[in-house]
């Protein structure tokens, strides 16, 4: 089992552009509203769409939804303790109602070149290069994280 973050290294033409720490749908408990409510709430912002509409995407509540929250413990009608994060889906996905954060500025050298050489060897203009680590600021090697996936049409 692979440990950490879940990051999006962007490469085209052989080099890295853009690297975006993406996080899964979840929530934050108020310490007052239900998990719906507050399912409801991050869905009122207005960068959240449908499908590919808009930036973000809204959160959905489907059957894996509703087994995640069971696992934690908790229902939709729920009220989630006070600063409590909640994950609500299996993956970090913007189309899932995942969010990115640009991390470029501070990606290791070595993973630099790592994603670079990737792109090279898979022979493809352009490509996204899914890594797990819990610190994407030092050698993939450091930090026992590594490649999940190479995805020849990033989203």
């Amino acid at each position: 089992m692979i440990v950490g973050e879940d990051y999006r290294l962007l490469v085209i033409k052989n080099e890295l552009v853009a690297a975006a720490k993406r996080t899964p749908a979840h929530i934050v408990g108020n310490g007052s509203s239900t998990v719906q409510e507050l399912i409801d709430k991050v869905n009122e912002d207005p960068r959240r769409g449908y499908g590919h509409e808009n930036v973000l995407t809204q959160i959905t509540v489907n059957a894996l939804t509703e087994t995640i929250i069971a696992a934690a413990g908790y229902t939709l009608v729920s009220v989630l303790p006070d600063g409590e994060r909640l994950i609500l889906k299996d993956t970090a996905n913007l189309s899932t109602g995942g969010t990115a954060e640009d991390v470029t500025d501070i990606v290791h050298p070595a993973n630099v070149s790592m994603a670079e050489r990737i792109s090279k060897i898979i022979d493809l203009d352009i490509c996204g290069i899914d890594i797990m680590t819990t610190d994407i600021s030092q050698p993939l090697a450091d930090t026992n994280g590594a490649v999940l996936e190479v995805n020849a049409a990033p989203g």
